[in-house]
């Protein structure tokens, strides 16, 4: 992914649609800012800019609050707590300010939660801040796609059709 100046912004890949392995994500500038690293749902961050406010994470102890996309002026942002790099205390990811997922944790292990739906807070016995949540929203908009026919379908060649 590309910021609009033609800089990069992300690199990364993706195995059977999820992220996997070192993720980059880049400043506007171009300097490299932080590294995400996956194996399967599980993540490891590692901030690289050492001018970057989360840096302290780096020791695997401290609060951070990362931007992780900017996309129509919706901005989306994951919040947490690591010690001895284990997920500690309350985690949350905010779209536009709105809170959209909030979790407990202790110890690294998950302990309550809720998601935010169109009919209300939905609890959760089980984490939904994963590898997921790193993926842009664009990328995760073109997923969503659905062609009618297989001429549309082929338009798009970069998209992995199924059943065409």
């Amino acid at each position: 992914m590309y910021y609009q100046n033609g800089n990069l912004k992300l690199k990364g890949k993706f195995i059977n649609g999820n992220p996997a392995g070192k993720w980059t994500f880049y400043l506007e500038d171009g300097a490299p800012d932080l590294e995400v690293n996956f194996n399967f749902d599980e993540f490891v961050l590692n901030v690289i800019n050492k001018k970057n406010p989360n840096f302290s994470i780096n020791s695997g102890t401290g609060k951070f609050s990362i931007l992780l996309d900017k996309w129509n002026k919706a901005e989306f942002i994951l919040e947490g707590e690591l010690l001895n790099n284990n997920r500690e205390g309350q985690w949350a990811y905010y779209q536009n300010n709105e809170k959209i997922i909030s979790e407990k944790y202790k110890k690294g292990k998950f302990r309550s939660g809720y998601v935010k739906t169109n009919f209300g807070n939905i609890s959760r016995t089980n984490s939904y801040i994963d590898a997921s949540i790193f993926i842009p929203p664009q990328l995760t908009q073109v997923a969503g796609l659905y062609f009618t026919t297989v001429e549309a379908g082929n338009y798009y060649s970069f998209i992995k059709k199924m059943g065409l």
